[in-house]
């Protein structure tokens, strides 16, 4: 999953403030409609479930969402939304919601639920059956008006055959004005139909019935009450590991030169377990966080060691310099999944020197950026960093709330807030300010160009 801070809620309190006696509506929770259900007729099979590419990236795209709403919270967006809405969106985006209740689903059918990493693994481990657990999630990108929730389990015996198929879709109606996604309905309604087309598999209540047989042959003790004793244990209900599902998200960071430090957005890395740097030449070293500034979304990393590439000294501007108008250009790794791990170009303009709400703290800019470019440079034609990729207006849901589609409205945090994290770094981090280092002329910039991509990384955060 590949990380992108858009804003997509901030507009939701200016359409309150226009209309004046609109509120955003109370949202009630589903959670219940998921009870305890009866225990199956497969309670003999031993299951192992391998994770799809899919669900991993679904888990990722669904903390993703959570993460930059939670973010909204406080801090440089604060300011920008309606709180109980902020609230509302947090509260039902939540990837243990679904992972939790599916965990829930498979041990109250099955005796045993373990993960695996292949149907290999399914015959080492003695296994009755492989699951490939395939999740799509789709929070109203394609379709303003609902999301929905996708779960295939494609089933396969011992002898690594395919038994059947299961598969269940969840619709969740998004409400006016967009106070949240509907994940949660649409995942509860997911959840349930998967758990009963499971239990009314004729082809899984075959296999069961064939494995009971063998199972009495070898007068093998697989009692459902046994099983009913052990499912109500609760140390038992936790024994599908959902939360090892992997959830990468991918970004982009940058290094002043000559030292093991980075800089990148904040919210790229928060609660990451594991970050890495991706160099240019494929070289990949670990970092942790040695410096946050959660207000101006800003974070500074430091590398275990230090890269083999030659690196330059970037010279920070003076943003309060910066008019409207003037060329800008950023590089970095914008959907790094689908356009590969090399750096990309992307230039445009300072459009307002102020951002959403006359914030000072922020540029709007015109240079298209992508997933993946939060937390890259931005540069003036001087080759002097002047702020920080940050974020975009939401596309879909400003269209959504407002009906008129934002063409490019992007923004950068700028370089005046590092003077927050300056403090706290070495005194050989950063070069001096106000140093001329590209001529104005084609060929130096290309130069610069050239060299200064040693510097940038792409960032790999790990949740």
């Amino acid at each position: 999953m590949i990380l992108s801070r858009k804003i997509i809620i901030f507009m939701i309190p200016i359409v309150i403030s226009v209309f004046g006696c609109v509120s955003a509506p109370i949202y009630n929770d589903p959670l219940s409609s998921i009870g305890s259900k009866k225990v199956s007729d497969f309670s003999e099979l031993k299951l192992g479930v391998i994770f799809s590419d899919n669900t991993r990236k679904a888990v990722g795209y669904i903390q993703e969402v959570k993460s930059i709403h939670d973010s909204q919270k406080s801090g440089i967006l604060g300011i920008l939304a309606d709180q109980n809405i902020v609230n509302e969106i947090s509260k039902d985006v939540d990837a243990n919601f679904l992972t939790i209740n599916l965990n829930k689903v498979l041990m109250r059918t099955f005796k045993e639920v373990v993960v695996i990493g292949n149907l290999n693994d399914a015959e080492k481990e003695k296994l009755d059956l492989a699951m490939i657990l395939d999740i799509r999630v789709d929070l109203g990108s394609f379709s303003f008006t609902k999301s929905t929730v996708d779960i295939s389990g494609i089933l396969y015996n011992s002898k690594k055959i395919k038994i059947d198929n299961v598969v269940a879709r969840g619709e969740g109606t998004i409400p006016f004005p967009a106070s949240h996604y509907a994940f949660r309905p649409a995942a509860t309604a997911a959840i349930n139909l998967f758990e009963h087309n499971l239990g009314s598999s004729k082809k899984l209540a075959s296999e069961a019935k064939r494995h009971s047989e063998y199972a009495n042959a070898r007068d093998t003790d697989l009692t459902p009450e046994a099983f009913k004793a052990n499912s109500n244990n609760p140390g038992n209900q936790m024994k599908l590991p959902f939360s090892s599902i992997p959830m990468k998200t991918f970004a982009t960071g940058f290094s002043f030169g000559g030292d093991k430090h980075l800089l990148t957005n904040f919210h790229v890395v928060k609660a990451a377990k594991k970050i890495t740097a991706v160099f240019r030449n494929g070289e990949k070293i670990e970092a942790i966080i040695v410096v946050k500034d959660e207000g101006n979304d800003l974070a500074v990393l430091e590398l275990k060691q230090l890269p083999q590439l030659p690196l330059i000294n970037i010279q920070i501007g003076k943003s309060q310099n910066v008019k409207i108008g003037d060329e800008v250009f950023t590089i970095g790794y914008p959907i790094s999944n689908i356009l590969g791990q090399k750096p990309k170009y992307s230039e445009g303009v300072v459009s307002s020197t102020s951002g959403i709400r006359d914030d000072p703290r922020i540029f709007q800019i015109s240079v298209p950026i992508q997933s993946g470019n939060s937390g890259g440079p931005l540069f003036n034609k001087r080759g002097e960093l002047v702020g920080i990729v940050s974020s975009s207006l939401d596309a879909d849901n400003t269209y959504r709330v407002l009906g008129t589609m934002p063409q490019n409205v992007n923004f950068a945090i700028k370089s005046s807030a590092l003077k927050n994290v300056m403090t706290s770094l070495p005194n050989t981090l950063v070069s001096p300010t106000g140093i001329v280092v590209i001529p104005r002329d084609t060929n130096s910039l290309q130069i610069f160009l050239e060299r200064v991509q040693n510097n940038i990384v792409l960032i790999e955060a790990n949740r």
